[in-house]
């Protein structure tokens, strides 16, 4: 099965690309042109140089590929502006999520953040916890998340 990782130049992007070759995948990452590739290619992962915020790049990374998973984002360490957090984390994941519906995949897995709830005294955190993002990073990983759910309920209804 081939498989898209966006984000496989991160901390857990990596370790997952890693796994799913040990699995026996066929693994292609979209990465950016300044990543670290040397890891992917150590593995024998096909690179595919591109940012999610450019939907043709994103369109020709997941072409042929059956399961995605986005972990792509300006994490909290980026130290980035509002702007450039919402064109990353919700832009880009919205081309991320187009893509996969025109490409047909057959599944796609999106990493947020325990973050869209804030700063927690309690945990587990739970399906019924509320979101409570507190910092810029966090919003926009939850506004992530209700792109992802607002194109899981069109599509849905599109099957139906």
């Amino acid at each position: 099965m081939r498989v898209l990782v966006t984000g496989a130049t991160g901390f857990v992007g990596s370790h997952l690309a890693e796994a799913l070759v040990n699995q026996g995948h066929e693994i292609r990452a979209l990465v950016r042109q300044s990543g670290d590739t040397s890891l992917l290619k150590k593995l024998g992962v096909e690179v595919a140089y591109g940012d999610i915020t450019d939907a043709a790049a994103v369109e020709g990374a997941i072409r042929g590929c059956q399961y995605v998973y986005h972990l792509a984002a300006k994490t909290a360490r980026s130290g980035v502006s509002k702007k450039e957090y919402y064109a990353v984390n919700v832009e880009g994941t919205e081309n991320v999520a187009r893509a996969a519906i025109k490409a047909n995949v057959e599944r796609l897995v999106y990493g947020s953040s325990a973050g869209v709830y804030g700063t927690t005294t309690r945990t587990p955190v739970g399906e019924n916890t509320k979101p409570n993002p507190n910092s810029y990073y966090r919003e926009s990983k939850l506004l992530g998340e209700k792109v992802m759910l607002a194109y899981q309920t069109w599509y849905m209804s599109r099957c139906a």
